[in-house]
């Protein structure tokens, strides 16, 4: 799946935690019901961080951050049997 630009709502936490709460796809704006598993790829500029989540219906997808330039996308899209 080519990134696909999104906007996502975020919280930022006091030690600078990111946390996304609810983002759109597909013309909808989906609730993050839980979180997986973050990481963090690249150097420098070319930082990005990564964020597993799950939506109600055990929909997976794969946010990626871009804190450099502020932006937001979607890496991956699937149910959480696709994933296993």
């Amino acid at each position: 799946m080519p990134r696909v630009p999104t906007s996502v709502e975020a919280r930022f936490d006091q030690d600078g935690g990111l946390t996304p709460l609810a983002f759109q796809w597909q013309g909808q704006r989906l609730t993050v019901a839980s979180w997986g598993r973050t990481w963090t790829t690249g150097e420098g500029g070319e930082r990005r961080q990564h964020f597993l989540v799950m939506t109600a219906g055990e929909r997976m997808f794969e946010l990626v951050f871009a804190p450099d330039v502020r932006r937001w996308w979607m890496a991956r899209a699937g149910s959480s049997e696709a994933w296993a």
